[in-house]
């Protein structure tokens, strides 16, 4: 029978200590992080479904599908409020079916509807184009790098595209079940999934994926916190928050009030959480505790 030394039994004695209070600072860390509400606008919104922040201007988009989320009826539009949840145009942009993701990118919105993408002059508040696309391609979230390439999710086919000379062009297709939520950044782009409930990487070369998370509900939004964390949307009422460590902790669950919680945004310098809950025809506001 082998028997350790007593300086090997006090050095594994040391490493186990080490060990548990690393693993006892870290779930206090996780216990501090949460959501605290700070508005919530009246039921003024028609199923809405993206938030999206115009720093420029100091507003948001909000996205209201009107009903049905993929539909080809025509009753899509977008209404601006601001920080404080306070409406400035109920009905800003119309004439969309069911407008979903949105990104603000050098003077223009740009809007993901299931059959084309709208370009949107914030100045002028008009249409500057309309990509059409086909319609089972279901189009879904956008998302636009700091160069201004853009990139597009199907959710309804599983693919994801791109805008080149003025047409959307694909870039993957590939078994994502559902992709949904974007988020282009300098070396990869993010994608969350609402079938699957996974998060991936994928690199800008060959776009192949990697998973960083899983289990995450009918995967919606991605918002980044700015400190290589993530706050993420599961449409059914859950949003999580991602560590550094791909680590995931539910912040909020609104499932048992029917309260959605869909494509959000996150202001970093504010530290406002935005969250459209669909079905609920609301916009509220959260701080981020740590």
């Amino acid at each position: 029978m082998l028997h350790s030394s007593p300086s090997a039994q006090k050095w594994t004695s040391a490493f186990f200590v080490i060990i548990l209070l690393c693993l006892s600072g870290y779930l206090q860390a996780q216990e501090k992080i949460k959501l605290e509400k700070v508005w919530a606008t009246d039921t003024v919104f028609k199923t809405p479904e993206c938030v999206a922040i115009d720093y420029e201007n100091n507003q948001l988009y909000v996205s209201n599908v009107n009903k049905n989320p993929w539909i080809l009826d025509g009753n899509g539009y977008i209404s601006i409020i601001n920080f404080k949840g306070e409406m400035i145009n109920p009905k800003w942009i119309d004439g969309m079916h069911s407008p979903k993701g949105m990104a603000v990118h050098d003077g223009f919105l740009y809007v993901a509807d299931i059959d084309a993408v709208f370009k949107i002059d914030i100045k002028k508040g008009k249409i500057a184009r309309i990509i059409k696309t086909d319609p089972t391609f279901g189009l879904n979230d956008i998302a636009i790098s700091k160069k201004g390439k853009i990139y597009i999710s199907g959710s309804n086919s599983n693919r994801i595209f791109t805008i080149e000379k003025n047409k959307i062009k694909l870039i993957k297709e590939d078994d994502y079940d559902r992709p949904n939520g974007l988020l282009a950044e300098d070396d990869r782009l993010l994608l969350l999934t609402s079938g699957s409930s996974k998060f991936f990487e994928l690199d800008f070369e060959k776009f192949e994926k990697k998973q960083l998370a899983s289990e995450l509900g009918h995967g919606d939004g991605i918002a980044p916190v700015g400190d290589g964390t993530y706050l993420l949307s599961d449409w059914q009422g859950r949003i999580f928050y991602l560590d550094k460590y791909n680590n995931v902790t539910t912040l909020l669950d609104t499932r048992e009030k029917n309260i959605n919680t869909a494509d959000v945004s996150y202001h970093q310098e504010l530290n406002l959480l935005f969250v459209p809950t669909f079905f609920d025809n609301r916009v509220l506001a959260f701080k981020l505790v740590k």
